[in-house]
């Protein structure tokens, strides 16, 4: 008897990314899952999860964390996000709750994120 195991690509794919050193900032416990939409605030120069709603310059996406990272508390851990590259739309994350609008879409396009809507073909291809 043969088994069949379907293989489904996982994390995200970038391409020609561009990353740089910089802060992530959580103002208490929090995992930010890997694709998570980020907004630099503007008094610390820090980043920190976007979102919409802040008025402290959070409200525009302007990065995207590669890798999930994992807070314990409030305070802030070095790292590299990308700052510039073609990522899968589906891969993007806002408001910790999942797909971004095309208004974000957009957005991004103003620092060189490029949100590419793709259709995964590989599912069929793998048994």
């Amino acid at each position: 008897m043969m088994e069949v195991t379907n293989n489904a690509p996982a994390g995200i794919v970038v391409w020609e990314p561009v990353f740089d050193a910089d802060t992530l900032l959580a103002a208490g416990a929090v995992t930010y899952a890997a694709g998570t939409l980020l907004g630099r605030i503007t008094a610390s120069g820090k980043l920190t999860h976007y979102a919409s709603g802040n008025a402290d310059g959070s409200e525009i996406p302007v990065a995207v964390l590669l890798d999930a990272e994992v807070f314990t508390g409030a305070g802030e851990i070095p790292f590299r996000p990308i700052l510039a590259g073609r990522l899968k739309r589906v891969d993007l994350v806002a408001h910790g709750v999942g797909a971004i609008t095309q208004a974000e879409a957009d957005q991004l396009r103003d620092y060189s994120i490029i949100a590419l809507s793709t259709t995964q073909l590989a599912s069929l291809d793998n048994q």
